[in-house]
């Protein structure tokens, strides 16, 4: 039995070609944000520093496949959920350019027209 409790929260939209999906995770009763991504080819869970400091890097952590596999079962699959977003608009959260990583390690520029 998983020792984390996922919930999805909100699918944030769009990001490159893939969803974005704002997650809930209850860890020894204490709520935590999470982000997961995912597209046809990739999942990718993102934990906060702060509970990354209590468990560890999440990819290593004992239950990771369980989190995932429940993560899975809950969200709409990629191929009926891609197409009824809008892309993120990051200026709902910051102002000007967001600098992300693409998966080669290159910089993307996500311009919020600010």
């Amino acid at each position: 039995m998983s020792d984390f409790s996922p919930s999805i929260i909100e699918y944030l939209g769009k990001l490159e070609n893939g969803v974005l999906v704002l997650v809930g995770l209850i860890h020894e009763n204490v709520y935590y944000e999470s982000t997961f991504y995912y597209d046809d080819e990739n999942i990718i869970l993102t934990i906060p520093e702060e509970l990354e400091e209590i468990v560890g890097e999440i990819t290593e952590h004992p239950n990771y496949k369980d989190i995932l596999s429940s993560i899975l079962k809950k969200i709409v699959p990629y191929d009926e959920m891609f197409n009824r977003l809008d892309p993120i608009d990051f200026g709902r959260w910051t102002d000007g350019d967001i600098v992300i990583e693409d998966k080669q390690g290159e910089n993307v520029n996500i311009d919020n027209g600010i």
